[in-house]
């Protein structure tokens, strides 16, 4: 039915006092008194009118849409949310079934329904609401009112999540779209930076975060929030005493005050003042009391943790184990239970992730005080279910971030506390001799050994067999990120720059949004797996091989061996200043003219390898941790003078997650090789590219496709990459330590116009269709070097080749002779040929090369053989195809033989 003139008019005159309260709060003489006054009476009219709104669909249904959203906005303005959802909810099932409405009226109640859910810790909910917004807005090219708050809000519940790095893109989103003509223009502005600042804060980006700081505290605006974030940058940095200064600045009359007082208590608690720490914290408390009422929320289960953690300082274990208990509520409010052996056991929705881990971490801390206290195992027990809950937390959290950067500041936060499952599981182990302990040391090893390369090689082989079309968007995506970020790299108007960060911005975005459609696809099993111990024994390895996976943490060496012979792990303490002599003896292995140390190596080669049995082992996977990155072990020397390559097959692996058993030999394989400076070098202002005259004769006797000097360039690679097995790149690369996505390999640059034309950089090779190529031979200089990040390996452009798919490379960790390498890759192309694994065609080269007597002995020094080191799967012991030949040969001699006999006795 359609409203009568009555309603219209009480319709028209709830408006208009609706309209008069908007603009009173919009007026510069602001009158707060008035604006509340005037929103009473809006509201009081509408309630009158919604008694007279028909439940069902009629012509009514834009004005009862309007009704129940301003109603909603009104109780919302007077806090009473419950309420004000109720009413939001209808505006929203009114459009809905109403095709006539427009559907960017949902917008508002969407974002407010989003915003309320947010307030209340509530992100599962509040992430729904406000992606639903944000489809809506995707369908409109103008830019919607109140589309800021949209954008600040996802990029707040980034921020809760720790996902800072898209915590980063939507609050400088927020910041760009807000129109310069809004009321709130520069209250709104220096909002949306300090969040920002925040978000640069957390990421330990501090110049950048500073920076904004400076720009909008002449303004006077949020001064609190603004000091208040100063000071945690600078306790952060360890300047307690700078960051209680600012501290003492915020004067809060809301809930933030319970942030405030926690990390003022944080500061007294660096600087040693217990008592003053513990004030503050009760006070925290006291506050969440008056301000929250009983709601969950994260300042309170930061006041919580802190508590607990003052208490374990103490020696107080037990009262800290209640604090972190209730602390865990509040970052994930889902879970409740208060029991000391209760730990979370499974996840779902969106939570404080990084608080609670490390809520996890430190109820595990406390566990083992009192373990160390009593003696009881049971304590030791329950450290480790303490250790298991936080672990799935990250198998769970890995899956919900949208971009690996997010993931491996997750690994940073991961690693402060890797080792210590490791070392009380190996304890349980060694005084139970159960091996459920055994196995568990082994997963937390190698849960902290590339588990976003091995977690993104998983994704992308089940999303190969799923939805292509996702996966074409997604790489379409990255190749666009790629592009601006190379761009970015090499203009330097800043106007130009800023529009390229924005355009970056986007599509992460985009990115992200895709990204979290993909996890949704892939469900649970996208988890990263973990063999076990038993599972490698029985079905990858063969008699002679076995897996040897090293942990380090700051005073001890764990050693893992699987093998044939069985499981085994053992912990020796480091000596001193170990560090130091990995990476001296490293350098001694890459430069030529400094003699080996083989005192050292011997040493370091008993610490290693001292317990493997040679008569029973004689086929290596190295998984190594941290520096040892860095070391070639082959070239480690024994006490008796012999190269650890003399006795044994060495080859790597990032983590047995990506480890598997390959059938078949590359005999017969094609390959696609490319050598462009086997004739001519090249520089320009930036670059400097010698010849490499033995490139050519790396792939001249190849069996495939190959490409020489001003042939072999960019755009060949690309037609033809992933259509043969085999990749070989014998060329240029360098390694950028600074930023990794700008370390390149060189392909042939002549006539090119710029050098993004020939340089094929780290960042597009992750992009790159290598799903079929079984191997990827980088003879180029520097490939396996890179910065290291701790938790995952050196991102290098070796680990670029896997991430886009090859499960096997053969690449170089230092710049080496052009000529050495030359005779290294054409014996192993030769090898391979004759049907050897790619690791005994590795170390079948390298002999040929020690003994050759034709090289002079001063080029048998390690820096010319060394570098090149094969990472990848396990191929079963083989023989070349000739000794097939010779034994068939002998095979059909003997059978000859005795039927000639037979005949002649006969």
């Amino acid at each position: 039915q359609a409203p009568d003139a009555a309603f219209m008019e009480q319709y028209r005159q709830a408006d208009h006092i609706y309209h008069q309260a908007l603009a009173v709060g919009s007026a510069e003489d602001y009158d707060e008194e008035k604006e509340a006054e005037l929103n009473r009476q809006a509201l009081e009219s509408f309630r009158g009118l919604l008694a007279k709104v028909p439940a069902k669909a009629s012509q009514m249904d834009s004005l009862a849409f309007f009704i129940y959203f301003k109603t909603g906005e009104l109780e919302h303005y007077f806090d009473r949310q419950n309420e004000a959802l109720g009413y939001y909810r209808q505006a929203i099932a009114v459009e809905k079934r109403s095709p006539w409405i427009e559907d960017s009226l949902l917008f508002h109640p969407l974002l407010f329904s989003g915003i309320i859910h947010y307030n209340r810790n509530q992100y599962d909910s509040a992430l729904a609401y406000l992606h639903w917004a944000e489809k809506v807005k995707q369908q409109y090219s103008v830019t919607l009112n109140g589309e800021e708050r949209l954008y600040n809000n996802l990029g707040a519940i980034h921020f809760a999540t720790g996902n800072f790095r898209q915590a980063k893109n939507y609050f400088q989103k927020a910041a760009d779209v807000l129109p310069r003509n809004h009321p709130y223009y520069r209250d709104l502005l220096v909002n949306y930076l300090i969040n920002l600042a925040s978000a640069h804060t957390t990421l330990e980006e501090y110049d950048a975060a500073n920076s904004i700081y400076r720009k909008i505290l002449p303004y006077g605006i949020n001064t609190n929030e603004i000091n208040h974030n100063t000071g945690i940058i600078n306790l952060n940095l360890g300047a307690a005493g700078k960051a209680l200064d600012y501290f003492r600045k915020v004067n809060y009359a809301n809930g933030r005050v319970v942030r405030l007082y926690n990390d003022m208590g944080l500061a007294h608690f660096n600087l040693g003042q217990y008592d003053s720490a513990r004030h503050y914290f009760n006070q925290g408390i006291a506050m969440n009391r008056r301000y929250n009422a009983g709601n969950p929320n994260v300042a309170y289960g930061l006041v919580l943790k802190s508590l607990g953690d003052l208490e374990l300082l103490h020696q107080n274990p037990a009262r800290a184990l209640e604090h972190y208990q209730q602390a865990l509520h509040q970052f994930y409010p889902a879970y409740s239970r208060m029991e000391r052996t209760s730990n979370p056991q499974t996840f779902s929705g969106v939570f404080s992730y990084i608080n609670l881990f490390n809520t996890l971490t430190a109820k595990a801390d406390a566990l083992h005080a009192l373990y160390v206290q009593s003696g009881g195992l049971s304590w030791a027990k329950e450290e480790l279910e303490a250790y298991r809950s936080a672990f799935r937390l990250i198998d769970y959290v890995e899956r919900s971030y949208d971009s690996d950067e997010a993931r491996l500041f997750l690994n940073h936060i991961k690693y402060l506390v890797h080792g210590k499952p490791i070392d009380i599981a190996c304890e349980l182990y060694q005084k139970t001799g159960e091996n459920e302990y055994l196995e568990e040391a082994w997963f937390f090893d190698q849960k902290n050994k590339a588990s976003v390369l091995a977690f993104n090689q998983q994704v992308n082989a089940r999303m190969g067999a799923g939805d292509s079309t996702l996966r074409k968007q997604e790489k379409k995506l990255r190749m666009e990120i790629t592009r601006l970020s190379l761009r970015a790299a090499a203009i330097s108007d800043s106007g130009e720059i800023a529009r390229t960060a924005a355009a970056i911005r986007e599509n992460e975005i985009q990115l992200g949004r895709l990204q979290e459609q993909v996890s949704r696809s892939l469900g649970p099993e996208a988890y990263n797996d973990i063999p076990s111990m038993e599972y490698i024994r029985r079905k990858i390895l063969d008699d002679k091989g076995a897996v040897v996976s090293f942990h380090l943490s700051e005073d001890k060496l764990t050693t893992f061996v699987v093998s044939s012979a069985g499981n085994s792990v053992s912990q020796k303490p480091l000596p001193p200043a170990f560090t130091h002599e990995v990476l001296k003896l490293t350098q001694m292995l890459r430069n030529s003219s400094l003699p080996p140390d083989d005192s050292l190596s011997a040493r370091l080669y008993r610490l290693f390898f001292n317990e493997l049995d040679k008569e029973t082992i004689s086929r290596l996977v190295i998984i190594p941790d941290d520096e040892l990155n860095y070391l070639p072990f082959e070239a480690l020397k024994d006490s008796a003078g012999r190269y650890l390559l003399e006795d044994f097959t060495v080859q790597y692996q990032y983590s047995t997650a990506l480890l598997q058993k390959e059938k078949g030999d590359l005999s017969g394989s094609s390959t696609l090789a490319f050598a462009p400076f086997s004739e001519n070098g090249y520089s320009d202002s930036l670059v400097e590219l010698t010849p490499l005259r033995y490139s050519g004769s790396e792939v001249e006797n190849i069996k495939g496709e190959k490409y020489t000097g001003e042939q072999a360039t960019k755009q060949k690679l690309l037609e033809n990459i992933g259509r043969y097995p085999i990749l070989h790149l014998a060329t240029h690369a360098s390694a950028n330590t600074a930023r990794n996505d700008l370390s390149y390999i060189a392909l042939a640059p002549f006539g090119s116009r710029s050098r993004s034309d020939y340089l094929l950089y780290g960042q597009e090779i992750y992009n790159l269709p290598l799903q079929h190529t079984r191997l990827v031979i980088l003879s180029a200089c520097e490939t396996g070097a890179g910065v290291l990040q701790r938790g995952e390996g050196v991102m290098s452009l070796s680990r670029a080749f896997a991430y886009a798919g090859c499960p096997n490379i053969i690449t170089s960790l230092w710049k080496a002779d052009d000529q050495a390498t030359a005779y290294l890759a054409n014996r192993v192309h030769g090898y391979l040929e004759e049907g050897l694994a790619i690791a005994d065609a590795v170390r079948r080269a390298k002999l040929d090369y020690l003994s050759d007597a034709s090289i002079h002995p001063r080029m048998k020094h390690p820096s010319y053989w060394a570098h090149l080191v094969f990472i990848g799967n396990y191929f079963p012991a083989s023989s070349p195809t000739y000794w097939w030949w010779i034994g068939g040969s002998f095979l059909f001699v003997v059978c000859c033989f005795w039927f000639f006999r037979r005949r002649r006795e006969s």
